[in-house]
């Protein structure tokens, strides 16, 4: 983990960008301002937004979708309208963002977007070491050339900087934490009685009129979506290259001929103690001078023979490096800041600088080992070459491959043949939805229009690509949406009624306890006398042995100690709890209840608790704040800036 110097890991902005950099750039999204598309869809404040970016920016959030939900799919027109007016919105903050940015005179240096890439988790080895093939498997992964994921990603710092620039004054105290704290935490100690819907499912018998009523009414319930198999050869990034494979000479020469590009530049290990000094517009001088003061405090106590470790301990405000003695780990000439750097280089083994400015405040250092130019050895650059020459090679044989393979397939060529031809293997993605196969394989949605009219074993008429390779097809089964008939079904349409059934039974002994609870002053019955149980509840778990309920907890957290609720809830026992956890039910886990219940006690949160808690909690309101403040900004600033949307539709020409 980088220390701040580097601009990374420890500002709470960048930690939440790198996180969703993972997940395909989901908060702040990926576009691009440029481009050399004439087709201008949006104007911010005079800045263009091209259907070019528009279009790639939603691809990209679409197949992030589907990644995590593979029945994602934006079939219908409206749809991919009002998904296209999202991410265009999204792009406009951007835009207003970035021109803030600019105003503020913020900006992303080549020295702080080396820091800040390698100093990805996602895109180092097992050693911890920025790996290129990692790196750019990544970008590939994305479906963007490395500028446009570069020029993405710089955008993302930027909009890291305006958010530790303004979040920079904001601070919260332990009082205020403590107070969250008490209010999220706080538990409450309910009485419940439990009506398990369970124990009622045998009192209801439906007749087959009955039965036959609800099947009809409910038809849609059972709906069976269309289903296809198909039959593949996926020429991806190996197979292609495989048609002209890459040699280890090939790769040994490579390196030879450009070894000057895999120089490293000098490298120098140091240790610092930072001082930090307010990032807002307005900091006083008093704030930049006591600064000063506290690192030349520090920096005494060094001459004097303290060690680093204990000194940095003590004044250091560099939570990433200040309990490792100040390390700040290997770093490459034009990686830190041209302040930090210049000043550790002037210093030789052993020496301590005096405090020196930089971005975030002053710093203390001391220059440990230096390294001089020199090349990377070919064992550790070897792999990244060998996956720059295959991809190379692929995407040189991409065209005349598929060329080749849509000429075999008209002149009537089977797909054996063709995976002999190419030693690619043929595939079987069994029967799934359209969408998931499409999500599976990251092709077009539309791919599978037609199907219906398709015979089984029919080819695909022409090749498919996506990302970096394309794919061929052969219909194995088509098998279209149906609705399955009673007699298939009839064991599943009983069991509903049965529940539904069971569930108005429990609700009226529910209603029929609870008033004769109110009849007796808040007292239990005597036939319901030990049929109650306790648990605890949070505001944000709920009853921890039920599901959670926010119609119930909202109720809990609003009632008076030793009353009852005035109605009933119905619930279902948490999946994460046994049996075992929950006396009053005797019921498997995801079993359905109604419940009459009333709190009996409020317990705050702990002491123990807090002392474990309170520093996380002083960040999360930190944050959250900040976030706040950001939201603000963006508000303000969509109140005063000029937007015109230049196209009638998003996604079509005008």
């Amino acid at each position: 983990m980088l220390d701040v110097i580097r601009r990374n890991s420890q500002s709470w902005a960048v930690k939440v960008i790198f996180g969703l950099i993972i997940l395909s750039f989901v908060f702040w999204g990926a576009t691009s301002m440029k481009s050399d598309s004439v087709d201008v869809i949006a104007t911010v404040n005079g800045d263009n937004i091209y259907r070019a970016d528009l279009g790639q920016e939603y691809e990209m959030e679409a197949r992030r979708i589907r990644q995590a939900n593979p029945d994602f799919n934006l079939t219908g027109e409206t749809e991919q309208e009002a998904f296209a007016q999202l991410v265009l919105n999204r792009m406009i903050s951007k835009a207003l963002l970035r021109q803030e940015a600019e105003r503020l005179g913020l900006g992303i240096s080549n020295t702080e977007f080396s820091v800040a890439v390698r100093g990805v988790p996602l895109f180092q080895d097992a050693t911890g070491k920025f790996n290129e093939t990692v790196y750019q498997d990544f970008i590939r992964m994305q479906g963007v050339t490395t500028g446009k994921f570069e020029e993405m990603f710089s955008d993302d710092l930027l909009m890291n900087k305006l958010q530790d620039y303004l979040g920079s004054s904001i601070k919260v105290t332990p009082e205020e934490a403590r107070r969250a704290l008490d209010f999220e935490m706080e538990r409450r100690v309910v009485e419940y009685l439990s009506f398990d819907h369970a124990s009622y499912m045998d009192k209801v018998n439906p007749s087959e009129a009955e039965i036959i009523t609800y099947y009809s009414e409910h038809k849609e319930d059972w709906r069976i979506p269309d289903k296809v198999d198909v039959e593949y050869l996926n020429f991806d990034t190996k197979a292609l290259a495989g048609i002209t494979p890459v040699s280890a000479e090939d790769v040994k020469k490579y390196y030879n001929d450009n070894i000057s590009s895999f120089m490293q530049p000098e490298g120098f290990l140091t240790r610092h103690i930072l001082v930090r000094v307010p990032l807002a517009m307005d900091v006083q001088e008093e704030a930049v001078l006591e600064a000063r003061k506290k690192a030349d405090a520090a920096r005494a106590e060094l001459k004097a023979g303290k060690s680093f470790a204990e000194v940095a301990k003590k004044y250091s405000e560099d939570p990433s490096s200040k309990d490792n003695g100040g390390e700040l780990g290997w770093a490459f000439k034009g990686q830190f800041e041209p302040s930090y750097e210049a000043a550790a280089l002037a210093l030789k083994p052993g020496e301590i600088s005096e405090p020196v400015r930089s971005y975030y405040g002053f710093h203390v250092i001391e220059l440990i080992e230096l390294k001089p130019e020199a090349p990377r050895p070919f064992g550790e650059v070897e792999e990244s070459i060998t996956a720059q020459l295959t991809e190379s090679a692929a995407l040189r044989n991409l065209p005349s491959a598929m060329a080749s393979v849509e000429d075999g397939i008209i002149t009537g060529s089977t797909l054996e043949n063709l995976a002999s031809g190419y030693k690619v293997k043929i595939m079987d993605t069994g029967l799934m939805s359209p969408s998931s196969i499409t999500s599976l394989l990251e092709l077009p949605e539309n791919l599978f229009d037609g199907v219906d009219k398709m015979q089984s074993g029919t080819m695909f008429p022409t090749p498919v690509e996506y990302g970096g390779g394309f794919v061929v097809l052969r219909l194995k089964q088509y098998v279209p949406t149906y609705i399955p008939q009673l007699d298939d079904l009839r064991g599943d349409v009983v069991e509903a009624i049965k529940l539904e059934g069971a569930q108005k039974l429990a609700e009226a002994d529910a209603d029929a306890a609870l008033k004769e609870i109110e009849a007796n002053g808040g007292k239990i019955p005597a036939k319901l006398s030990g049929k109650t149980a306790q648990a605890n509840a949070t505001r944000f778990t709920g009853i921890v042995l039920f599901e959670p309920n926010e119609a119930l907890t909202k109720a809990i957290y609003l009632a008076p100690l030793g009353k009852w609720l005035p109605a009933h809830y119905n619930v279902k026992s948490n999946p994460n709890q046994t049996p075992m956890a929950q006396p009053a039910t005797g019921a498997e886990p995801g079993s359905a209840h109604t419940l009459l219940l009333r709190v009996n006690e409020s317990l705050p949160v702990d002491e123990n608790d807090w002392k474990q808690l309170s520093e996380m909690y002083v960040q999360q309101l930190e944050n959250l704040r900040k976030q706040n403040m950001f939201d603000l900004l963006i508000g303000e600033l969509y109140s005063k800036a000029k937007i015109e949307i230049k196209a009638k539709s998003l996604l079509r020409p005008y």
